[in-house]
């Protein structure tokens, strides 16, 4: 008898906890969106964490809700990540204005509004790259974006590029310095928009990316 009743505060005691302990004051909201050229699929990812990004992340108690414009964001859990709420909508649907809503279990909202718009390029980047350098143009960037863009050396002999770079004149300049320390072959090329942004109890990554496999040549 004692066993199962034993059995039974065990089940009542895990029934009750299925949020963390927190105080409202205590989150932090981690904000995530990314979207990658070729794929269909644009992610939201939120996080609450306690106190800082580099906290465990938290549940919500079930009075308290994430949306992203009219929509819920369902909640997942990880063993790496912990705790998180997510969906998927096509690039389409997530390129221009939204919100994202946290209400709190006492009814008290906090919107944050963002524009999401996936950069593209006047003309596709070339099969091949020379050592005399690499401009490339863009349809939609202005002279305040930066760009991280990394390189690698599929051969493992040269060291890459992973640098950002700023956008003037919509054009981006890779010098003949900064391939230098690449070797004759075939490099995976990545191109990475991310922008972050202070938000009211938190913060809010925008992530792009555009990837293309190409081929360094010296002549």
């Amino acid at each position: 008898m004692r066993v199962y009743i034993i059995l039974f505060l065990a089940i009542v005691f895990v029934s009750c906890r299925q949020h963390d302990r927190y105080k409202e004051d205590d989150l932090f909201f981690d904000y995530r969106i990314s979207a990658e050229e070729g794929s269909d699929s644009a992610s939201v990812l939120v996080q609450f964490k306690l106190r800082r990004i580099s906290g465990p992340a938290l549940t919500l108690d079930n009075k308290s809700s994430i949306k992203f414009d009219d929509d819920t964001i369902p909640l997942g859990r990880s063993k790496v990540t912990g705790t998180y709420y997510a969906l998927t909508r096509s690039v389409n649907d997530i390129s221009g204005k939204h919100t994202l809503t946290y209400t709190s279990s006492t009814g008290k909202s906090y919107i944050t509004h963002f524009e999401f718009y996936p950069f593209s390029l006047v003309s596709a980047l070339p099969d091949t790259i020379r050592n005399g350098g690499l401009t490339v143009h863009f349809t939609d960037l202005d002279s305040l974006d930066h760009l991280q863009i990394i390189i690698t050396d599929t051969s493992f002999k040269g060291e890459g590029v992973n640098k950002t770079f700023p956008v003037r004149n919509r054009e981006l300049i890779l010098s003949p310095g900064d391939l230098s320390k690449l070797n004759p072959g075939p490099l995976q090329f990545e191109i990475q928009h991310n922008t972050e942004m202070r938000i009211n109890r938190g913060s809010l990554l925008m992530s792009y990316v555009m990837r293309k496999e190409i081929w360094f040549s010296r002549q």
